[in-house]
């Protein structure tokens, strides 16, 4: 398994998040009583940031504090979260809850989204991967570095000839020049980048996994936890589930 150089695009932008990061901390009390909760987010399209802003945003609210996102990987997402730097996460598949990087995170049991991912490929070439094994062959296969959905589906389908990005979008721009012969995504970020797309487009050509993101909170505020649940249903209620528009 290997990293594949990232482009400067994608590394300025990771930098950025990371001073966006820290110049955040001081916000962030050691305590439960802070009146402004921050939480890590992996990156996401626009839609879906938009969508978690809405809903906490919403939610933080009616207990009577300020929200904010901090756009991280997911892997340094959940470090910073378990570590405290942070109040929590704004989404984490569940079966990843028991790894030791999340051990001081609480998970708050009220699914935001679920994501099916999959093996993707450009569209012209979909027919030449029917019922042909990603890695019998030998594919190159692209995903996002520090995603442990994409890491899951690796081992879980034994593939070998990974190449790493900073980000699902440099993933995309690989597949898209032919750099390797497929990505492994979720549906929501694939079905945005399709219906915008004026050239060529992605088709699903692997198993489907169905993976659930929860909130994760960090268990300093376990006392609130409950109260947190029950805003976030409600903010749901008010806004419904997200939608692919």
């Amino acid at each position: 398994m290997f990293g594949y150089p990232a482009f400067p695009r994608s590394f300025a932008t990771y930098l950025a998040s990371l001073i966006f990061l820290f110049a955040s901390i001081s916000s962030v009390n050691a305590d439960s009583n802070s009146t402004k909760i921050v939480f890590a987010c992996a990156e996401l399209p626009e839609n879906m940031q938009n969508y978690f802003q809405k809903i906490y945003g919403t939610a933080f609210a009616e207990l009577g504090m300020e929200f904010e996102m901090v756009p991280l990987g997911l892997a340094r997402a959940m470090q910073e979260a378990d570590k405290g730097t942070v109040d929590g996460l704004c989404g984490k598949i569940a079966m990843f809850k028991d790894m030791p990087i999340a051990t001081d995170l609480i998970q708050i049991p009220t699914p935001l989204l679920s994501s099916q991912i999959a093996l993707w490929v450009l569209d012209k070439n979909e027919q030449s991967f029917s019922d042909i094994s990603a890695q019998k062959n030998n594919y190159s296969v692209t995903y996002q570095r520090g995603s442990l959905a994409s890491e899951y589906y690796v081992k879980k389908y034994a593939l070998t000839n990974i190449v790493t990005t900073w980000s699902k979008d440099d993933a995309l721009q690989l597949v898209l020049n032919e750099k390797v012969d497929a990505m492994i995504s979720g549906d929501l970020f694939v079905y945005q980048y399709n219906a915008k797309s004026v050239g060529n487009t992605l088709a699903r050509v692997s198993n489907v996994e169905t993976l659930d993101m929860f909130p994760f909170i960090h268990k300093r505020h376990q006392t609130i936890a409950q109260d947190v649940e029950e805003a976030i249903n409600n903010a749901l209620e008010k806004h419904g589930l997200f939608e692919e528009k």
